[in-house]
């Protein structure tokens, strides 16, 4: 003899029955409710939910607090971390001026090097000129 059952009722009876009640997740769940969860009477079981809220809100603020530490530190990294960019863009400003002033010396130094090449041609040239044209102490 079979019995109907309703199928909103035989749905959900049929998904308990496919449930896998050995998975791990499942039984690590189980464990942690079975260490808070002592009491199985109307009232617990009204409370259960409002019950895990609270206990998941204290794991929370658990995780907060022990973290805090973890969080300060960070925060001084991302401080030194912005004081050596810091550091970083003012040695490469330096670098840059420097770069520019050496520029400056190089193109000072080009062109006082052609201006002593023009003076030493100079030189040789009135060199030859009087040792060509001026008159020897003997023949004056």
């Amino acid at each position: 003899m079979a019995v109907a059952l309703a199928p909103g009722l035989s749905r959900k009876l049929k998904k308990v029955l496919e449930a896998r009640t050995d998975s791990p997740d499942l039984l690590a769940s189980l464990n942690t409710l079975s260490s808070f969860y002592t009491n199985n009477n109307q009232q617990a079981r009204r409370n259960l939910r409002s019950t895990i809220e609270k206990r998941a809100l204290a794991i929370n603020e658990e995780f907060l607090s022990a973290s805090e530490s973890a969080q300060k530190a960070l925060d001084a990294v991302e401080l030194e971390v912005a004081g050596l960019a810091e550091c970083c863009d003012k040695i490469a400003k330096a670098l840059n001026s420097c770069s520019a002033a050496t520029g400056d010396i190089i193109s000072t130094t080009e062109r006082l090097k052609q201006e002593l090449e023009n003076t030493t041609q100079r030189q040789e040239i009135v060199s030859c000129f009087l040792r060509d044209y001026q008159l020897s102490q003997e023949e004056s």
